[in-house]
């Protein structure tokens, strides 16, 4: 017997017992294990079936309707579900591949928030400290190997007021600047001041801020 009539026969019996996807995780079931088998392993498939769907008391009943058109050759069977049986293990495969697929982030942009905690900082300073601290800043940053879109943001900012855009700089990065502020405006006002003026800045950026906490920029 073709393996076209096989499925049409399996597809007649149990179409009228499983319904649904399920109809179709039996079916695909038996094309993967058992197509190719003798009839007498009908049982020990019916035996998986019972793990995937409900057939109850209707095994019995069942396995006698497989075996009676599996042996009648002119029995009137359902059309061959083929088509039906690769649409779900098409669907199957698509869910697979969501469930496996990591949901990933979008990047956090501190950009914004390092520009209003500096613009708070550097509210509190004469222009000749700014220009010392500016400096040294981006001293480092160059030197540390700070990518070249923070210190060009940077000193745009610094520039041209242009609020800050960096979705591709990790935190990390930011913290290692900041700090490099933090240790110019030591060199300048003294730590004492230096950590007064940093922890107003940061604390009235964290107050306002609704996402991004703005003392992460500390370390």
């Amino acid at each position: 017997m073709s393996l076209e009539r096989k499925r049409q026969v399996l597809y007649t019996v149990l179409s009228p017992v499983i319904q649904g996807d399920t109809l179709w995780q039996v079916m695909c079931h038996w094309q993967t294990h058992y197509a190719d088998k003798a009839q007498f392993e009908w049982n020990a498939f019916l035996s998986d079936c019972q793990r995937m769907a409900d057939i109850g008391q209707q095994r019995t009943t069942v396995y006698r309707q497989l075996i009676a058109l599996m042996l009648d050759n002119k029995a009137v069977l359902y059309d061959d579900p083929w088509p039906e049986m690769q649409a779900y293990q098409q669907r199957q495969s698509e869910h697979d591949a969501m469930q496996s697929t990591p949901v990933v982030a979008p990047p956090e942009d501190w950009g914004p928030v390092l520009t209003e905690v500096l613009a708070e900082l550097f509210a509190q300073l004469r222009s000749d400290t700014i220009a010392v601290v500016r400096r040294y800043a981006i001293d480092m940053a160059g030197r540390h190997g700070l990518p070249s879109s923070l210190t060009y943001a940077f000193t745009q900012w610094l520039d041209q007021g242009k609020a800050m855009t960096l979705p591709n700089v990790p935190l990390t990065q930011l913290q290692q600047l900041f700090n490099y502020i933090y240790v110019a405006l030591c060199e300048c006002v003294g730590p004492i001041v230096a950590d007064r003026m940093i922890s107003q800045a940061v604390n009235v950026e964290y107050e306002q801020a609704s996402t991004l906490n703005a003392r992460r920029l500390l370390g």
